[in-house]
């Protein structure tokens, strides 16, 4: 039997953590606003399936199946961060030497960009290890309750995206999208040096605890 009490509280903690603006909202806005509706949602299927390979990880480590390596995990952080860095520094030059030349220029998304991006985030197998289990009392079976958290994850992951993807498509145009690209992606480069940051202080803290 269905706990309606906690599972709506646990839909109610999902959705203000999607909505809360991070690097995978700021690489849909920013796709969105220069690729359009249809480039941005097969990105944002990439960043679906990369958490749902996280919540994969996170689910076996809390049944006992796995051991997660901090310190693996934090270098994997490293290394992602690095990548979003460069990729997003490569994106803003790239517009600013299109607006001043005649160069034309690409810029990486879609479904494999969108999943690399995501996965590049290792660390969040450990929320998800610590955020299921509050929740596994929705029914009497915790194999069912870890199903219906992840595929209730996943839906509202892609729906509350698809919503930011059609916000971006309505208000864009051709001198609001580019500048909704350069934020987006000046905001993921900002993350992307936080999230470096805290790698490798997590790091130090493993190596000289």
């Amino acid at each position: 039997m269905l706990n309606t009490a906690l599972y709506t509280t646990y839909l109610a903690s999902v959705v203000f953590l999607l909505l809360t603006p991070g690097p995978v909202i700021a690489l849909i806005t920013s796709t969105a606003a220069r690729h359009g509706r249809f480039k941005a949602l097969k990105t944002a299927l990439g960043t679906n399936c990369a958490s749902l390979v996280l919540i994969a990880i996170a689910i076996l480590a809390i049944s006992g199946f796995l051991s997660i390596n901090k310190f693996f995990i934090y270098i994997i952080g490293v290394v992602g961060s690095l990548y979003i860095a460069y990729t997003s520094l490569t994106h803003l030059t790239n517009i600013f030497i299109k607006a001043y030349t005649d160069t034309p220029y690409t810029s990486r998304s879609g479904f494999k960009y969108g999943f690399t991006i995501a996965i590049s985030n290792p660390k969040d197998i450990f929320f998800f290890i610590s955020f299921f289990p509050q929740f596994v009392g929705i029914t009497d079976s915790t194999l069912l309750s870890l199903v219906i958290l992840c595929i209730s994850w996943i839906v509202l992951d892609l729906s509350i995206l698809s919503i930011y993807i059609y916000i971006v498509h309505k208000i864009s145009s051709t001198r609001t999208s580019k500048t909704l690209d350069i934020i987006s992606t000046s905001f993921l480069l900002l993350i992307s040096i936080v999230a470096l940051i805290y790698n490798m202080r997590m790091i130090y803290i493993l190596l000289y605890p």
